[in-house]
């Protein structure tokens, strides 16, 4: 528990912002290269055209993306007590030290430890969504409480 906290006090710098794809992000692949099939076979310069402007404009959205989250600060509170079965209320700050302000911050957590399949679809079909902030300003700091189920009596395991 008290390294995934000591992990959570970490600020978020540039090494550490990975963007992954899910199943639209490989969705959208797949389209793209099946369309770029289509334009070599048939020798299509619009279709290449609109190929190359839809791969860039997915580009320009992955640098949004992490220049969302690169200047988040993440930080755990102490949690409070709870019956098994319960929720338990995780207080977590989000700190936004950038100059610009960030949209659309999502919190999602898998309940199920057992779980560890990689396969893309399969995988994200698992995390459920715990909070979802539409716009931190900038320098601003929000607190949000993150309802964490219990199973059973004594330490929690928060999940991934």
């Amino acid at each position: 528990m008290q390294s995934i906290l000591s992990r959570l006090r970490r600020t978020r710098s540039q090494p550490r912002a990975f963007i992954l794809p899910n199943r639209y992000g490989y969705g959208f692949a797949l389209l793209l290269i099946v369309m770029l099939l289509g334009a070599i076979n048939y020798n299509n310069s619009l279709a290449h055209l609109l190929v190359f402007l839809l791969a860039g404009t997915g580009h320009v959205a992955m640098h949004h993306c992490y220049r969302n989250v690169s200047r988040l600060t993440l930080t755990a509170g102490q949690a409070g007590t709870s019956f098994a079965g319960d929720h338990i209320q995780l207080p977590l700050t989000i700190s936004n030290t950038a100059a610009h302000p960030i949209s659309q911050v999502a919190i999602a957590s898998m309940d199920n430890e057992k779980f560890r399949s990689w396969l893309p679809f399969r995988h994200y079909s698992q995390y459920q969504l715990r909070a979802q902030l539409p716009r931190i300003d900038a320098q601003q700091t929000q607190i949000l409480s993150l309802p964490i189920p219990t199973r059973q009596r004594g330490w929690q395991k928060i999940g991934r």
